[in-house]
């Protein structure tokens, strides 16, 4: 009687599987006997597992490697990707498609490095690959792009660890339902209070400018707390903080609350309420600061600064940051996305912002800079069971 004994390939790739099946893997397509035949474009794969998480869906693809045959890596690479294209991402954006090519024999760096470098033949707006090859003698991978972290790459270092390790898949897959079950809590029982309660206060005082005098007069926005630096030279320091509650113009306070329930509502919950508060309320001081500071150095002395677009700016600065703090409660591609929309949002209200009238764009400058700064002094929601504000 013959006993077959598994590859050290077999061995990987089995655990590589269970350990992405406990993060709640979809199993796509395989080679195993008694499943339907993949399809013309999967074949050569052993195995395809599309994971979907909030804000990313990824499609693992698992192969074996000949390192004196990396160009008929790059084309069944090719192949796949073109398929998959064909199909269309099932979720919001596109594909992150994970090619791991197992080398069970001796991996050089240059090969290595050869292999993560291969990318389809043409650019497919619906994928993004990306290749990595596994030593599995040395029980290392290597990805594209810097040393570091790799977004996604839990499952596969567990299935390079030492065998009989089986806790850790359910670890794993306790954490998988942990870290949806907390993003599922920020994103519904945290409600933005706090922003509710700062929209409310400037439109209160907007009215209440608006009923003694309006914004069109100096005097009236003066009584009301407008930052006018030779009132601040003279002591009236106050005024870096009122500033912020007092509007130029209805347009101006349309878009400022436009802007901070958009941008409230995903930060407080994001950070807390309290913390919210503190970058908010802080970043507004700083843009205050930096809008005088400019002032002094120009001579400009008495025209009056309003707007809360400084501490607006801080938040839009903390939510920049996201992508470069820990958190197991927010997914890292959600907060990419964020960061990156926040960077054109950002620019775009820079360039426009000289339009309106008593508005610095010194303020929003340091607001921006403040804000991303007290982003670590506040930090975003980390632990899995954090439900504190």
């Amino acid at each position: 009687m013959t006993v077959q004994v598994d590859s050290r390939y077999d061995r990987f790739l089995n655990r590589s599987v269970a350990a992405l099946l406990a993060r709640g893997a979809q199993l796509l397509a395989t080679t195993e006997p008694g499943y339907s035949e993949p399809p013309p474009w999967a074949r050569g794969w052993d195995r395809l597992l599309l994971v979907n998480h909030p804000g990313s869906v990824t499609l693992y693809a698992f192969t074996t490697a000949d390192p004196n045959r990396v160009d008929e890596l790059g084309r069944r690479l090719d192949e796949l990707a073109q398929g998959l294209a064909g199909k269309g991402s099932p979720g919001a954006g596109p594909i992150k498609l994970v090619a791991v090519a197992a080398f069970d024999g001796p991996l050089d760096d240059r090969t290595a490095r050869s292999v993560t470098r291969l990318m389809p033949s043409q650019y497919l707006s619906v994928i993004r690959p990306s290749t990595w090859a596994v030593d599995l003698h040395a029980n290392q991978i290597y990805s594209p792009g810097l040393r570091g972290k790799r977004e996604g790459a839990e499952p596969i270092e567990l299935a390079l660890r030492p065998e009989g390790d089986t806790g850790d898949l359910y670890s794993l897959q306790r954490k998988h339902a942990q870290s949806s079950q907390a993003f599922y809590r920020l994103m519904t029982g945290r409600q933005p209070v706090v922003t509710y309660a700062l929209i409310a206060v400037n439109v209160l005082l907007f009215f209440l400018l608006y009923e003694n005098g309006g914004p069109d007069n100096t005097n009236a926005i003066q009584t009301f707390g407008a930052l006018t630096p030779r009132l601040v030279e003279q002591g009236q320091w106050w005024r870096l903080f009122t500033t912020m509650f007092e509007h130029g113009g209805v347009a101006h306070i349309f878009l400022n609350m436009i802007s901070l329930y958009i941008l409230g509502s995903v930060a407080e919950r994001w950070y807390g309420s309290v913390r919210y508060l503190g970058i908010y309320l802080g970043a507004g001081i700083c843009g205050s600061l930096v809008a005088f500071a400019y002032a002094v150095f120009t001579g400009d002395l008495n025209d009056p600064i309003v707007g809360a677009s400084g501490a607006i700016f801080g938040i839009a600065g903390a939510l920049i940051t996201v992508r470069f703090q820990a958190s197991d409660a927010i997914p890292l591609s959600i907060r990419r996305q964020v960061s990156n929309q926040m960077i054109v949002l950002v620019v775009i209200n820079l360039v426009f912002s000289y339009i309106t009238p008593h508005v610095a764009n010194s303020a929003h400058i340091g607001g921006l800079i403040g804000g991303s700064l007290l982003s670590f002094v506040f930090p975003l929601a980390r632990e899995l069971t954090e439900t504190s504000p």
